[in-house]
């Protein structure tokens, strides 16, 4: 016989697929009804208070704003008034003095004027700005300005000092100081050193907030009196910030802009002085103000906080009185699910009247359940006692016929054989060949009975798979070969080990299979193959059966109806006209597929119309060695 190598498919294994679909539901499982109330309320409450909260911080930070911007401006403008008021003062002070001192008439009265309006020294200079007098409100003088500022003095057209002239901020020798120039007749210049201790005080005496002050800056915009000390001492030029910018154009008002010194968001009214054209700004951080109105609403922050923790409290337990009941139904409509008819509901429910409404239908639908759940079973009773007394009379009526029908085979064989007629032989062998298919026929109705009850017994005991199925399959390779076909059987198995399983139970599926591909075989051949293969971690054997034939095969339709009950009723062998002489009832793929499944295995198939089809049948088994083998080893 020739050796076929066969490949053979897997079941697919959903176990491990099934749970984690079930791992998947318990992740996406909505959360229960009154969580989700309650969540609903708190959200609700939360978004409305947050823009509640966000709509008063807006009103409030408005009205903050406003009022610090009006606050900020009369601040600035009032410290604009001092300045213009001083620098007056002193201009009208300074041409006082010059003029006591050209005079050679300075007395202890002028120099405490000179020490009050921070007048440092006064100087009289020469067209060639030679010194021609000099007093001092202290021990030494500082140097002479610069030719460039003298020149400028000289040239100087304000009359708003009462024709005094006034220059930028200056360091002259170890101090800064404004320089006040007032032309005299014959190129003669009177100069005085104006301090900026006055301005620096004003400055210091306005602060609010945590970082709120004001700043006084010169003509050019560098930094006269500032809080930050780095930029006062370094007289910073501050014109490239927008609000000094405005300043400087000499505008007035209130603006936002960012301070590197203070590495903030300021708020800043600004303005200046008229005579000098001094910028004057009196900033704050806007933070300050964001922060004020967050403390000013911490209270509403509270109020909020707690309203909601109430109202909460309040959506629970309605939610709690809602969802109770329903609970109940929910419990009651699942033991409903699972048989039981016998559930406990209310006689009144009185938590609302949709739920008093939904248990009334609850109690009829039970109640209709019950009498149909009584009825079906009643009908179910019956039915089984028919099934069972239908069995039993199949079983008894095969019996009864097997007897009879060996007693007619075996006379029918003998008259065959001492008959000299051949046309009297070849009627005998005609109701043989009958009475043959008769008793297989009968065979078929007992095993399909057996089948056919709840619990078919497996006797699983060790035997000899390659030989049994050998000898098997010669009775099956001598009709293919009355038939011209050719037949080819293969055990790939191992010779020194037994298959432990129900020997009987595989012989009668693989029967039934073989005997297929030779009734539906009219050329070709039959290929059978067997092998046990190991899982590959090691835990279990499984007997793979191939049987391949190259007959009628049939149509992918009515592959899915062969392992159903007298499938020629339903159309499997009357879709073919070639199967409708094969005479049968049907069940022998249904009894091979109850008996392969009750040992725990299974069979499929692939065919093709006119083609062939090949079944592959997979039994778990397990292996042992031969006593005698085991010695001998």
């Amino acid at each position: 016989m020739g050796q076929t190598v066969a490949n053979f498919t897997r079941l697919p294994a959903a176990t491990s697929a099934r749970v984690r679909f079930s791992r998947l539901v318990d992740l996406v499982r909505p959360a229960s009804l009154q969580w989700q109330i309650c969540l609903t309320i708190l959200t609700l409450l939360f978004c409305s208070a947050f823009m509640i909260q966000v709509w008063n911080y807006k009103n409030f930070l408005s009205g903050e704003v406003q009022r610090t911007e009006e606050k900020h401006l009369v601040i600035a403008q009032n410290l604009s008034l001092a300045l213009s008021r001083y620098v007056n003062d002193v201009a009208q002070v300074f041409i006082y003095l010059q003029a006591d001192l050209a005079q050679d008439d300075m007395g202890a009265r002028s120099q405490t004027m000179m020490r009050k309006f921070d007048l440092d020294t006064i100087t009289i200079l020469r067209s060639d700005n030679s010194v021609a007098h000099t007093a001092s409100a202290f021990d030494k003088a500082p140097p002479l300005p610069s030719a460039e500022i003298l020149q400028e003095l000289r040239e100087g057209e304000s009359t708003a000092l009462f024709g005094v002239q006034l220059s930028d901020l200056e360091r002259i020798g170890d101090r800064k100081y404004f320089v006040l120039g007032l032309q005299l007749p014959g190129g003669a210049l009177a100069i005085g050193y104006l301090t900026t201790d006055y301005i620096k005080s004003l400055q210091e005496k306005i602060q609010f907030g945590e970082k709120g002050h004001s700043a006084i800056f010169d003509a050019t915009g560098r930094a006269v009196a500032h809080p930050s000390r780095t930029v006062e001492d370094k007289m910073m030029d501050a014109s490239g910030i927008s609000v000094v910018g405005q300043m400087l154009d000499r505008k007035e008002g209130v603006g936002m802009f960012y301070s590197p010194p203070m590495d903030a968001d300021m708020i800043a009214g600004y303005t200046y002085v008229p005579e000098t054209g001094w910028p004057v700004m009196v900033p704050q951080p806007f933070k300050e103000l964001s922060d004020a109105v967050h403390a000013s609403l911490v209270e509403s922050y509270i109020l909020a906080l707690l309203t909601a923790v109430i109202l909460a409290f309040m959506g629970w337990r309605l939610a709690q009185r809602i969802v109770q009941p329903i609970e109940h139904f929910t419990r009651s409509s699942q033991e409903i699910t699972q048989g039981n008819y016998n559930v406990e509901l209310p006689d009144l429910e009185l938590s609302s009247r949709e739920m008093s409404t939904l248990n009334e239908s609850l109690k009829k639908m039970v109640a209709t359940v019950r009498q149909s759940e009584q009825r079906l079973r009643a009908a179910l009773r019956l039915e089984e006692q028919e099934s069972r007394r239908k069995n039993e009379f199949i079983v008894i009526a095969s019996h009864e016929l097997r007897t009879p029908l060996n007693g007619v085979l075996g006379m029918l064989s003998a008259c065959s054989d001492r008959s000299q007629d051949e046309e009297m032989r070849g009627y005998l062998d005609l109701a043989h060949g009958s009475a043959k298919r008769l008793s297989r026929i009968v065979d078929n109705m007992i095993a399909f009975t057996e089948a056919s009850e709840d619990e078919l017994k497996i006797s699983a005991a060790p035997f000899d798979a390659g030989s049994t199925l050998e000898t098997l399959c010669k009775g099956f390779a001598r009709r293919a070969d009355a038939k011209g076909l050719t037949f080819d059987f293969a055990w790939s198995g191992s010779q020194s080990e037994l298959l432990v399983a129900d020997g009987d139970k595989i012989e009668k599926v693989v029967s039934i299979l073989l005997d297929n591909a030779v009734k539906f075989t009219d050329r070709g051949g039959i290929v059978f193959a067997a092998e046990t293969e190991t899982a590959t971690d090691g835990a279990g054997t499984t007997l793979v059966i191939s049987i391949k034939d190259t007959g009628v095969g049939m149509a992918e339709a009515d592959q899915a109806r062969i392992f159903k009950p007298f499938s020629h009723l339903v159309g499997t062998q009357a879709s073919n006209p070639f199967a409708r002489h094969h005479q049968g009832i049907g069940m022998g793929l249904c009894i091979a597929k109850t008996v392969a499944t009750a040992m725990g295995g299974s069979i499929l198939c692939s065919s093709k119309l006119n083609q062939g089809s090949t079944f592959v049948v997979r039994i778990p088994v397990e292996t042992t060695i031969p006593t005698g083998s085991r010695n001998n080893a």
